[in-house]
């Protein structure tokens, strides 16, 4: 079995949609959809596109979205159970949380993630944990007046 590249990691790493990924590399959106689910194998020949991609997406002006892990990774399993939870706790709506922690797909999104029907990436999930922890954080610091 050849030694493939990981398709998804290196989509996320230069931030990448499946579309593009597909048009840049000449295959369809349905090939990439199952390169990355596993369902199938790139031929030898498109591992070796794949494989220079980063080459020729630095050449053309694109780097590489440092903010990404390089191995692309999942929140753990269960993170969505709390994040309602704390979302409220702070008094934050969807779209805000949305809005500060720059998730694409805005409140629906969210609402996503907290129903456990869209798994978080490590990204994301870092964004999200980023601006929780920080308002937080601010409610502890600040005091309740009592009137």
């Amino acid at each position: 079995m050849r030694d493939t590249p990981d398709v998804r990691a290196l989509r996320m790493q230069y931030s990448l949609s499946r579309q593009r990924m597909a048009d840049i590399i000449g295959v369809s959106l349905n090939t990439i959809t199952h390169w990355e689910r596993g369902r199938r194998q790139p031929s030898a020949r498109y591992v070796s596109v794949i494989r220079a991609l980063p080459r020729r997406l630095e050449r053309a002006g694109v780097p590489p979205d440092d903010r990404l892990p390089k191995d692309y990774r999942k929140a753990p399993e269960g993170w969505h159970l709390t994040l309602r939870q704390r979302r409220t706790a702070i008094g934050m709506s969807q779209q805000g949380l949305a809005e500060l922690a720059g998730v694409r797909g805005g409140s629906p999104a969210i609402c996503n993630y907290e129903a456990g029907r869209l798994r978080v990436s490590a990204n994301v999930a870092a964004r999200l944990e980023h601006v929780l922890s920080w308002y937080e954080a601010r409610q502890r610091s600040t005091p309740t007046s009592s009137a």
